[in-house]
């Protein structure tokens, strides 16, 4: 997989969300034009991946019960990335891309459980 890289195109971003759902594709594109600095860590996870993510608490969720296990995807994790290159997991950020763009879909920061603010999911995929 390519490594991310900064501005508003993003090989590693293109190649991971041509498993996202066409809402998420869309809305994605949107959150990209305005906040470049803005990427996608999961979009789709198999069984292996999902399992790992259930056993280190990333995720409340088994397989297949997760956004992230349906084909396409109906749920994608983001991150910054940051002038080193660094990745970064504002929840700032994140609650302003909610507040400005994401308020139809299920935000993870507004999760009781799990604090995940880089976690967004179509609503129909609950």
């Amino acid at each position: 997989m390519a490594k991310h890289t900064a501005g508003e195109q993003c090989p590693s971003c293109d190649e991971r969300m041509q498993k996202a759902h066409p809402e998420l594709k869309v809305w994605f594109s949107k959150v990209k034009a305005k906040f470049s600095d803005i990427h996608v860590s999961w979009v789709y996870r198999d069984e292996k991946s999902q399992e790992e993510a259930f056993k280190s608490g990333a995720s409340k969720l088994r397989y297949p019960h997760s956004a992230h296990n349906k084909t396409p995807a109906c749920a994608l994790d983001m991150f910054q990335l940051n002038s080193s290159g660094n990745a970064i997991f504002d929840p700032i950020a994140m609650a302003r891309i909610y507040n400005e763009l994401g308020k139809h879909l299920i935000w993870g920061g507004n999760f009781k459980t799990l604090g995940d603010s880089g976690h967004f999911e179509l609503p129909e995929a609950e």
